[in-house]
């Protein structure tokens, strides 16, 4: 709605553009907005990469671990002992569907078997290098999981800054636009009925926000939040 409102700004000029006050809180408004949408963007952005990271090197580790597992499980079933095999009794199903706590876990207690037996592993095909990749995946998969908590951080001081400038732009709409070109009204019919109709635009698609959207707000189009919709100017 706010580009909707600038719009009409911006194609009659001539109409408002010799009223200091009002070029003013149209600049202030423009500002606004495109910082709004900067915002919605990067907030829209903020976890994407860091999850596409994530799932890479997870996935990479989870290779890896399976190839160390396995070598493990035929030393324990050789070796008879059965404690070491239930150590890492879980699948590559397991490990893809672990939470990032759980995978955590899972990946430490392989390391820690594989490291732990690496002499007898060698027999098994696994080499001290492999061992080492494999625990160098572990340390950069706990660096990507901090990576998405400040991501997540990050995205919710971003929904906080957004809701305080929707309701900064509301504000100035309400208490400084919306009167200054009531007074306009008289001299400039045509322009306060094209700026009344933007103003009272609704969505007649009737789309929601996303869930990780805050209100009114969408990478496309800026609206104020609901329950602020702008009565029509006229008395």
């Amino acid at each position: 709605m706010y580009r909707t409102v600038i719009k009409v700004f911006a194609k009659h000029p001539a109409d408002w553009n010799t009223v200091p006050s009002l070029v003013t809180a149209v600049t202030k408004l423009k500002s606004a907005t495109t910082q709004l949408e900067k915002l919605a963007s990067q907030q829209g952005n903020s976890i994407v990469g860091v999850k596409a990271i994530k799932e890479k090197e997870k996935l990479k580790a989870i290779e890896r671990a399976d190839l160390l597992a396995n070598a493990i499980r035929a030393l324990a079933a050789d070796s008879k002992e059965p404690g070491l095999r239930e150590q890492v009794k879980f699948s590559v199903t397991d490990l893809k569907a672990a939470s990032g706590q759980l995978l955590k876990q899972l990946f430490d207690r392989i390391r820690e078997k594989a490291e732990d037996h690496a002499p007898q592993l060698a027999d098994y095909g696994i080499t001290q290098q492999q061992i080492d990749d494999f625990a160098n995946d572990c340390d950069q998969l706990n660096n990507v999981l901090g990576s998405t908590r400040d991501a997540i951080v990050n995205r919710t001081q971003q929904t906080i800054a957004i809701k305080d400038l929707l309701l900064e732009v509301d504000t100035l709409l309400k208490e400084s636009i919306d009167r200054q070109v009531k007074v306009l009204r008289s001299i400039h019919p045509d322009f306060f009925n094209l700026y009344q109709s933007a103003r009272i635009i609704v969505d007649k698609k009737g789309k929601g926000p996303h869930k990780d959207e805050p209100p009114g707000l969408s990478p496309i189009d800026l609206t104020p939040p609901p329950g602020s919709t702008v009565p029509p100017l006229s008395e």
